[in-house]
């Protein structure tokens, strides 16, 4: 039987908290909710021990199996960045910045006709200049240059050696021959895997200083459909100013067999940062350089984490979209999910209202049939999909522009303020205009008149705890002028001219002195005949200025004792025994209150706002 949750607790942190604290094994809660009560039905230990998967650090091919033979090339011909071609997956290239960041990835292409011509006269030449070129691991994409072509997830090879390359090109031009008015419009092309750490999407705007950068393990398919982690980069400031990271139990993974699949992660690695945090910031620098060289939005897939030895540079810029993302994703209503991984799982969904898991199998990522089928019935039926993928990948683009609702539980909201940070407080005058000069956006206002003096003398508060905690000499001297800039805003402001001010110290100091031989006046009394006056005895300051209660629920803090950080004082309310402490802080006062239980000396949390 459950047993309820007692224990006062007054948030669910403090649930996580103890469990923190208790359990050594990291532990996943059953969570109730029942008659305004909260109980934990359930805790299992996630033990090392029986943890699966793979450590997908570990997961990439670290060295090539052999270097590739460019003078190999016959059929298929070595593209040049910055020649003329036809092809826009070659053209993509010339958008990036391999002349000045990274060398450009060797790419090969032949035109369907070309390559229908080897076949039926030297396909096991084909197939050894294939897999020369390539170094016995090819991948070959399509193309297809004719008005209307779909060119988004064409068919393409896994990695693959030369014969099965062979078999591959055979089938392809074999579907399409009559699909196409001309093979010739029909390009292939091919490169070498390259077994990158990590697949991203990034994204960025001419002008903006926030770039944004989706990554997962494996192959960057895999984005499409998984759970992935989001950073956000200020490209001024080079750093990362929002992340989030997130439970990510499989990738995309190229087996030693060439086959793509997805593998599970081990749980104790899942929730780790899919890329450096070098990485994120190289990665959203060079996608927000790449949109102002274009002077346009640049939304890039990339290979990130790429072994050295493969001599492209650590991330690699590979795909540039043309698709549009949806600044703010819309969300529908939020009904039961059934998972849907096949065309079959489409014909078994419930009669109805439910919400379509997209979960794929990896066969079906790059389906565009499979993902037409799933769009039709979301339409017929008005069904919300929810997906775990980036936004900026094409299953999102797809399904948001075929007007499905989409239930993005993963997704940043991409038009949102980033970085945001809320202060509140009074500034110096020209603070607002040097955060706007440093490209920022700015909200700001003007103080009423009627209560500058009451902000003035919280600003002395303020800037006397960031002097009293200054520990350098720099640092107290930047502090001692805050403050004098504070007392000169409050003579103005009661109308009083500082050099009247200052001749008030100077008479104040000629006739009582100043405060610097640390005298400090205990007590007075009228003096008896002959008594001598007592000598100085050095005191210290929590002889002095202790904290008193003054009665019901009242405790007088003097000011030194809030600096101090005062030990807590009993004192009554409402018929209770409390321990009240308070002390300063760079953001204000910080008050904490405790119940007494003289029954039986244990300390609860005073419940305040109940």
């Amino acid at each position: 039987m459950a047993t309820p949750l007692t224990v006062p607790h007054p948030t669910l942190r403090s649930v996580g908290k103890w469990l923190t604290e208790t359990c050594a094994p990291r532990v996943h809660v059953e969570w109730v909710v029942a008659h305004k009560r909260l109980w934990l039905v359930q805790l299992d230990f996630e033990w090392s021990q029986l943890d699966s998967g793979i450590d997908p650090l570990d997961h990439m091919r670290s060295t090539l199996r052999r270097a590739p033979e460019i003078e190999a090339a016959r059929v298929f011909e070595p593209y040049i960045v910055g020649n003329p071609t036809r092809w826009k997956k070659l053209r993509n290239l010339q958008d990036f910045d391999f002349d000045t960041a990274s060398a450009a990835p060797r790419l090969y292409s032949a035109t369907a006709d070309r390559i229908d011509l080897e076949l039926a006269t030297d396909a096991h030449g084909l197939a050894r200049e294939i897999e020369a070129i390539t170094a016995g691991s090819a991948v070959i994409r399509m193309e297809i240059a004719e008005e209307g072509a779909a060119n988004f997830n064409l068919p393409r090879t896994e990695t693959v050696d030369g014969k099965q390359a062979v078999d591959w090109l055979a089938h392809q031009i074999g579907h399409y021959r009559d699909k196409v008015s001309s093979l010739g419009n029909v390009a292939f092309i091919t490169h070498a895997f390259l077994p990158a750490h990590a697949g991203v999407w990034a994204y960025a705007d001419p002008g903006q200083k926030i770039a944004f950068v989706d990554g997962l393990w494996g192959l960057p398919d895999g984005l499409q459909v998984l759970p992935h982690d989001t950073y956000q980069v200020d490209v001024k400031r080079q750093k990362i100013v929002s992340e989030k990271i997130r439970y990510k139990p499989r990738f995309l993974y190229e087996t030693p067999s060439g086959e793509w699949k997805y593998v599970d992660v081990l749980k104790r690695k899942s929730r780790a940062s899919t890329l450096p945090r070098s990485d994120v910031v190289e990665i959203g620098i060079r996608t927000a350089r790449i949109a102002e060289k274009l002077g346009e939005r640049a939304q890039i897939m990339w290979f990130s984490g790429i072994p050295s030895d493969y001599q492209v540079g650590r991330n690699l810029p590979w795909f540039r979209a043309r698709e549009t993302v949806d600044p703010a994703p819309r969300q529908g209503p939020k009904f039961r999910p059934i998972t849907v991984s096949t065309a079959e799982d489409l014909t078994r969904l419930p009669s109805g209202n439910v919400t379509i898991r997209l979960d794929p199998d990896a066969d079906l990522i790059r389906s565009e049939q499979f993902l037409d089928q799933v769009i039709a019935v979301a339409q017929a039926r008005s069904l919300p999909v929810e997906i775990l993928g980036s936004a900026l990948s094409h299953t999102y683009y797809r399904l948001f522009q075929s007007g499905v609702v989409v239930n993005p539980p993963n997704y940043a909201n991409y038009s949102r303020s980033r970085g945001k940070r809320i202060f509140g407080k009074l500034v110096r005058d020209k603070i607002p205009e040097n955060i706007k000069g440093g490209g920022e956006n700015v909200v700001e206002g003007r103080l009423a008149k009627s209560d500058l003096i009451d902000a003035l003398f919280g600003k002395l508060f303020e800037e006397a705890f960031e002097l009293r905690t200054a520990t350098q000499l720099p640092g107290a001297v930047e502090e001692i002028s805050d403050l004098f800039e504070i007392l000169r805003a409050i003579a103005q402001a009661k109308g009083a001219n500082w050099q009247d001010v200052e001749e008030a110290a100077n008479r104040k100091r000629a006739d009582r002195g100043g405060f610097v031989e640390r005298r400090v006046l205990v007590e007075t009394s009228f003096a008896q005949p002959g008594q001598k006056q007592a000598g100085l005895s050095e005191i210290r300051l929590h002889e002095l200025d202790a904290p008193r209660s003054t009665g019901e629920g009242s405790v007088i803090f003097p000011f030194s004792a809030l600096l101090e950080g005062k030990l807590p004082i009993e004192t009554t309310l409402r018929n209770n025994r409390i321990a009240l402490s308070a002390r300063m802080s760079r953001n204000g006062l910080v008050v904490s209150l405790k119940i007494i239980d003289e029954d039986n000396s244990r300390e609860e949390q005073l419940r305040l706002f109940e």
